[in-house]
């Protein structure tokens, strides 16, 4: 079980000198309790808000709770410089609302300073299908989950095994109860440089899922490595009610945090500003590069199956299976995460309380999360190389996946120049570069074996961006020649799933060509 500890948030400074936080880091503040006027049928609970101001830019944050009752104040700078602040405080009546006026009782200032060496700050979606963290380093979400592994015996074990894999982002589930363990697993992660995904539970709905929602996320916006995950009862959850919550989030996450609601329906309503994203459970991750163009944001597959023996079949994969999808969604311009279902002697397995892993597919993904970081900014989904996904930037970078196909030889056209063509052995994990020249008119031959990749890069291209400039408009990974031709996005995908491994017109396909399902 992990617990806080006291933690430099914030440099209080000395006489005569400004507090200093780091750009992304947090400055905390506490509060201590009002006492309330029993006249004006005031609760007694103090109801505390703070505005910190940088020239024109102003937030507004809400404290919660503490421990010892007092009010907590905590802020995550965005921008350099120097920032002032005001604290409010009222009195809450039976209503919940402010039954006093709010006084201001504190004004303050400190210093944001450039952020330390690993610090890039939250990560943001770019474009319609990519992440960059804030300093526009590209993000790769490479997730698993564990549910629980922050409350049990397993914690320490956990974390030594996230150390060793390569996961960028770890979903667990918000226990109320155990805020306190959760804020501390949310500081570990960071110093491994993972995000958290934390998955609010509000099925039930009612008052209880409204509370649960402003506790959390106003105690753990200011961490920059948060995520918030909605999940809903896809049945029962009123629509005015699914509005209600989001905008909870919003209200006390003065960042915009990744927002986004996790579903078995692609077809779900992802149409809302504040949702970033697209999480589905979803084993076909042949889609993956449908629902994308239908909803014009980042799709990840959260849950495409799990490696293990588990006595479901999302959760009795093995590794190859696991692998494939993930390399599938990928390669059709989307992303896929990491599951582990084995079950051990008490019933326990790393999908919920953690521990070690013992699968084989977490060092195949840490090859591909390589493979992906090599990469360079604006891939697309190149639906025009119709008989295996790939993804691409024209005339300089090229990421085909085979699937199970047994390829004995591989024929791509693309623009002119001087090509370097590797075969990459997905399951083996190794890259071998191909003897030969390669100009427009690319043939390989190939081993004729499963899961096999061709990665092809012009030798003659520019340096590759390694950022993203997060002030420019980004392509769309689906800026295809459908996209560039005005077709209607929901006209396209939203009528039909797709029959083989292509979203190219009929008309466009060879006529010897028929496809065939991943």
């Amino acid at each position: 079980m992990l617990t806080t500890t006291a933690s430099a948030r914030e440099d209080h400074g000395t006489e005569g000198r400004l507090r200093q936080v780091e750009r992304w880091g947090m400055v905390e503040m506490a509060v201590p309790a009002a006492s309330g006027n029993s006249e004006q049928g005031d609760t007694g609970v103090s109801l505390v808000k703070a505005i910190f101001s940088n020239g024109n830019r102003k937030r507004e944050v809400a404290a919660f709770t503490g421990s010892n009752g007092e009010q907590i104040v905590r802020f995550m700078p965005g921008e350099e410089g120097e920032w002032t602040y005001s604290i409010w405080q009222g009195q809450q009546n039976g209503a919940g609302q402010a039954g006093s006026d709010l006084q201001q009782i504190q004004v303050g200032s400190f210093i944001c300073t450039p952020p330390s060496a690993g610090n890039r700050g939250p990560v943001q979606v770019v474009g319609k299908a990519a992440f960059a963290y804030a300093d526009g380093t590209p993000y790769v979400p490479i997730g698993t989950t564990s549910l629980e592994w922050y409350k049990g015996e397993q914690a320490e074990a956990t974390l030594a095994s996230l150390q060793d894999a390569s996961f960028t982002k770890l979903r667990m589930r918000v226990d109320a109860a155990g805020l306190d363990q959760l804020e501390a697993a949310i500081i570990r992660l960071s110093a491994l440089g993972i995000e958290a995904e934390l998955l609010l539970d509000c099925s039930e709905g009612g008052p209880e899922a409204a509370q649960l929602v402003r506790e959390t996320v106003s105690r753990l916006a200011a961490y920059r490595n948060v995520w918030w995950t909605l999940l809903l009862n896809e049945a029962g959850t009123p629509a005015k009610e699914r509005a209600e919550l989001l905008r909870l989030i919003q209200a006390h996450d003065a960042y915009g945090h990744l927002l986004t609601i996790h579903t078995a329906n692609p077809f779900a309503d992802f149409s809302v500003p504040a949702i970033s994203h697209v999480s589905l459970i979803c084993t076909d991750a042949s889609q993956v590069s449908r629902y994308a163009e239908l909803h014009g944001k980042p799709v990840i597959l959260d849950q495409c199956g799990s490696e293990g023996d588990a006595p479901t079949r999302i959760g009795s994969l093995p590794a190859e299976e696991l692998v494939n999808r993930i390399w599938i969604s990928m390669c059709r311009g989307g992303f896929a995460g990491h599951g582990e279902t084995f079950v051990r002697e008490h019933g326990e397995t790393w999908q919920t309380q953690g521990g070690a892993l013992s699968g084989e597919s977490a060092p195949r993904i840490a090859f591909l999360r390589s493979i992906m970081e090599g990469a360079p900014t604006h891939l697309r989904y190149m639906p025009e190389y119709y008989d295996a996904p790939t993804i691409g930037v024209d005339g300089e970078y090229y990421l085909q996946y085979h699937i199970i196909h047994r390829f004995p030889y591989k024929q791509l056209r693309v623009p002119e120049g001087r090509y370097k063509v590797e075969l990459i052995d997905v399951w083996n994990m190794t890259v071998t570069e191909l003897p030969g020249e390669f100009t427009d008119n690319i043939s390989v031959p190939l081993p004729s074996k499963r899961y096999q990749a061709l990665r092809i890069r012009n030798q003659a291209a520019a340096a590759q961006s390694v950022r993203y400039d997060l002030n420019a408009d980004q392509p769309s990974k689906f800026a295809s020649k459908a996209a560039a031709s005005g077709t209607s996005r929901k006209g396209a995908a939203g009528n039909r799933l797709e029959a083989d491994d292509n979203f190219i017109r009929a008309s466009e396909r060879p006529k010897a060509d028929h496809g065939e399902p991943d």
